[in-house]
């Protein structure tokens, strides 16, 4: 989720295809809809408008989980709800936690090829940001890299699969500056949370 500078929240309905709009006021309302898409995570605001992590297909096999082949896109919409672009990502990745970097870009946690993804919403181009085995993931039917948030010059990024959370340093033009180091393990589940000024993450059970 996150939340605009007019107080509205907006919040992804993760595997029923929508994305929500809570006003200050606490009126919950439908803001988009994603009838070609199985699922849609990460959310964060953009200038004028909205951007958006979604799959095209859902990971649910008759044999189980499987992540590999979701069909992740990077989903730009204005603030009427309308999509105005959608960019691909390469085969294979699984595009799930989205935040803002500090310069205006998006950094996209892609949870099973154990890396981060930037985005810039003015050129619409995808770039790795950085790959690590703190974002790895065991298998194909297991999340690695989740959750990810920017706060006083570090990058936080929670790791499904290992339950834990990690953080790497990020310089004043948004480049990762290694290595990442472990803030908590043993997290009875990692996936989004919050992290205080100060540096206190808080994880929901």
């Amino acid at each position: 989720l996150f939340q605009a500078a007019s107080g509205d929240i907006y919040v992804t309905g993760a595997f029923e295809g929508n994305l929500w709009k809570i006003t200050p006021a606490g009126k919950v309302e439908k803001f988009a809809t994603f009838p070609n898409h199985a699922t849609v995570l990460g959310v964060v605001g953009v200038e004028g408008g909205v951007a958006l992590g979604a799959h095209r297909r859902g990971f649910q096999t008759p044999a189980g989980a499987d992540f590999s082949d979701l069909g992740s896109e990077v989903l730009m919409l204005d603030m009427s709800g309308n999509v105005t672009a959608s960019i691909p990502g390469n085969d294979g990745d699984v595009f799930n936690g989205m935040t803002l970097d500090g310069t205006g870009k998006i950094l996209i946690t892609d949870s099973l090829k154990s890396s981060i993804w930037r985005f810039d919403p003015e050129t619409q181009k995808l770039s790795l940001w950085v790959t690590d085995e703190a974002l790895s993931s065991p298998s194909v039917s297991l999340l690695g890299a989740n959750g990810i948030k920017v706060v006083n010059g570090w990058v936080y990024v929670g790791n499904r699969s290992k339950f834990a959370v990690y953080k790497i340093r990020i310089d004043e033009n948004g480049q990762a500056q290694g290595p990442f180091s472990l803030v908590a393990d043993g997290l009875p589940v990692a996936d989004d949370f919050a992290v205080g000024s100060d540096g206190t993450v808080y994880m929901p059970p």
